[in-house]
């Protein structure tokens, strides 16, 4: 299925080449060109048809990248964003606005060629979960902003709190209205606490009725404990963690367990009760992606091996053992200068997060490297 895509960069020469690639790559069918974000968040609330990627200049006049992506969210939540930027240093922030990928300026079409293949498996899993008869038409997303979705369609939740009841009973499943009250109602007196959990519940149950979800999903009081029911719901949090289970996980495996993975576990949610598990299921993806950046750098696929070293930085930039593998690879490839650069980016920035310097191993196996 072809995907439609739309850029948006103000500098029209930067623009128009983007768009020149796109039109070659698999699989985009239609894209369109804008140079002020504004235009494009206009374009895609007034037309009938999802855009389904969207890739962003950072820097621009008025609204830019960062800020756009932010909209999307709310205005098209489940559009895809690629971030496209001169400046490497933005791609942190990228990632914590669960952006699919960046790209850094000039666009290189090999790099571009494994962005897209990452979003077209992400979207045949999504299209799978939606439509297969075992899912019985109704998925809870739990890796990036919590959605549900049922035969009817999205969920709209009443409130923030209801939606957040739903996640909560998720990784809970069973639970006492007492530790409900403390858990996500902490600041409030515990009458008042009480009082919001039944309310809660109330809207929960309302908002699952309304998109025919109550028969899948249900919330009963069984025995003065509040129990979630699930009948063929399907998860991607439950898929994720189950690829880890696996014995024995080919790169293929990884790469779709990975495409699930569209941000932290229910993002946007603050509360203290989501944060030990979010921080495991954050290792999990860790421990997978450094699996697959083994498993490309076994086969000599050295580009793919960096290009996954690089993700995983981004994500952990303290990381001494990763940084080292990024200045590896790019060794292997050649890339001396380009090691070097990185070395002391990642040196002077372990300096000023940890007001410390890299242990005495990594110095030295970094100065063999790059002599």
């Amino acid at each position: 299925m072809k995907c439609r895509a739309i850029v948006v960069d103000d500098e029209r020469p930067a623009l128009e080449e983007l768009m020149e690639l796109l039109d070659a790559a698999e699989p985009i069918g239609r894209v369109d060109g804008f140079t002020r974000a504004q235009e494009a968040l206009d374009y895609m609330a007034e037309t009938e048809t999802n855009v389904d990627i969207v890739f962003l200049d950072i820097q621009m006049p008025g609204v830019n990248g960062l800020q756009m992506a932010e909209k999307l969210t709310q205005l098209s939540p489940d559009t895809d964003v690629v971030f496209v930027t001169a400046y490497e240093q933005y791609a942190l922030t990228a990632f914590e606005l669960s952006a699919v990928d960046y790209l850094l300026k000039p666009v290189d079409p090999q790099r571009l060629s494994r962005t897209l293949e990452r979003i077209r498996k992400r979207r045949k899993l999504q299209v799978t979960a939606v439509d297969s008869p075992e899912v019985h038409h109704a998925e809870i997303r739990c890796l990036g902003p919590l959605r549900l979705t049922g035969q009817s369609g999205k969920v709209k939740w009443k409130t923030a709190k209801a939606a957040e009841m739903l996640a909560y009973l998720y990784l809970n499943r069973e639970v006492s209205p007492d530790r409900l009250a403390h858990d996500l109602f902490p600041h409030l007196e515990y009458e008042n606490a009480r009082t919001y959990v039944h309310t809660c519940i109330y809207q929960l149950r309302k908002s699952l009725a309304q998109v025919s979800l109550s028969e899948r999903i249900s919330v009963v009081l069984d025995h003065k404990m509040y129990c979630l029911r699930l009948d063929g719901v399907a998860s991607d949090l439950q898929r994720f963690e189950s690829t880890g289970g696996m014995a024995e996980i080919s790169k293929e495996e990884i790469l779709e367990a990975l495409a699930l993975y569209e941000g932290e576990l229910f993002e946007g949610i603050d509360s203290l009760w989501v944060m030990a598990r979010r921080e495991s299921v954050g290792r999990h993806y860790m421990r997978m992606a450094v699996k697959l950046m083994d498993l490309y750098a076994a086969e000599g696929s050295a580009a793919e091996a960096l290009d996954q070293a690089r993700r995983l930085n981004l994500r952990d930039p303290l990381d001494e053992d990763i940084g080292l593998r990024v200045i590896e690879y790019y060794v292997l490839l050649g890339q001396k200068q380009q090691a070097k650069d990185f070395f002391k980016q990642f040196q002077d920035h372990y300096r000023q997060e940890l007001d410390s310097e890299l242990s005495p191993s990594t110095l030295v196996r970094c100065h063999k490297l790059l002599d």
